[in-house]
């Protein structure tokens, strides 16, 4: 089993931090795992950029041209990386922050209204826990479970209110693409 992905977006939508959940829930599910972000030159608005590599077997490389699933949280990150999904692969993309449908075909596409889900749950800022639901059922990497138990060790000065907020987004988007 080998999953190279990357997550992409602008800086504020919680890119990094969705990228180094999924890895986590990743080591928690048995796997190698490798994490590394990228960042535009602005603090807030710029773009960011996250690749994870899942594996069963030792990862060789961090260096990827071509990902077995890309997840675009807004229309720049779809346009520029939908061509970098594998033929094989998947484009997870935030359909509330898409403008346009993505044009790549051969590959299974997954639109997710991350950000309108999470509006819904009264706080857009949690779309990236959307997006980790969606990937967790959409991918089959990791349950939710394992979603859910990386977010309660990564974030251990939440309040319970806000845990219970990012654990029902999860959920919520788990259950949007079963």
């Amino acid at each position: 089993m080998l999953n190279e992905m990357l997550i992409a977006g602008f800086g504020g939508q919680g890119i990094v931090t969705l990228g180094k959940l999924i890895a986590y829930a990743g080591m928690l599910e048995g796997r190698e795992v490798s994490c590394y972000t990228r960042y535009g030159a602005e603090m807030r608005g710029g773009t960011a950029q996250c690749t994870v590599i899942l594996s069963s077997d030792a990862i060789d490389s961090p260096v990827i041209d071509a990902y077995d699933t890309v997840v675009a949280m807004n229309q720049p990150s779809m346009t520029l990386f939908q061509n970098k999904v594998k033929s094989s692969g998947q484009l997870i993309w935030n359909r509330s922050l898409c403008t346009s449908e993505p044009d790549k075909t051969g590959i299974d596409l997954v639109g997710v209204d991350a950000t309108t889900i999470a509006t819904e749950l009264n706080n857009p800022r949690i779309a990236n826990m959307v997006a980790f639901g969606a990937i967790a059922v959409k991918t089959g990497l990791f349950s939710v479970d394992s979603a859910i138990t990386a977010m309660k060790k990564r974030f251990t000065r939440m309040t319970q209110d806000m845990f219970e907020l990012n654990q029902a987004a999860v959920k919520r988007g788990y259950e949007k693409c079963a």
